[in-house]
């Protein structure tokens, strides 16, 4: 679901976002994809990171023409100078 549903999407609405101007897809992420999730998490981090890699792939492609966006909250966790620090 986190990774053959986006694809599926992107393949459906690109043609008709191509159409008109200032378009944007705007996919849903998860903080797990930066600082990784336990044991009972595996398969729900390992997806949502491809989702990740999926939405850069789409951004660099798609870009000027359609806005590729992921939101996600981050529970605790500061980013700094590139690196992730679990609080």
């Amino acid at each position: 679901v986190n990774v053959v549903t986006p694809i599926v999407l992107a393949q459906k609405v690109v043609p008709l976002l191509e159409r008109s101007r200032g378009s944007s897809l705007i996919f849903i992420g998860s903080s797990y994809s930066f600082v990784g999730g336990g044991e009972t998490s595996l398969l729900y981090t390992a997806s949502k990171t491809a989702l990740l890699g999926l939405i850069k792939s789409l951004a660099r492609s798609l870009a000027p023409r359609i806005r590729v966006n992921c939101i996600h909250r981050v529970r605790s966790c500061a980013i700094h100078y590139g690196a992730i620090h679990p609080r």
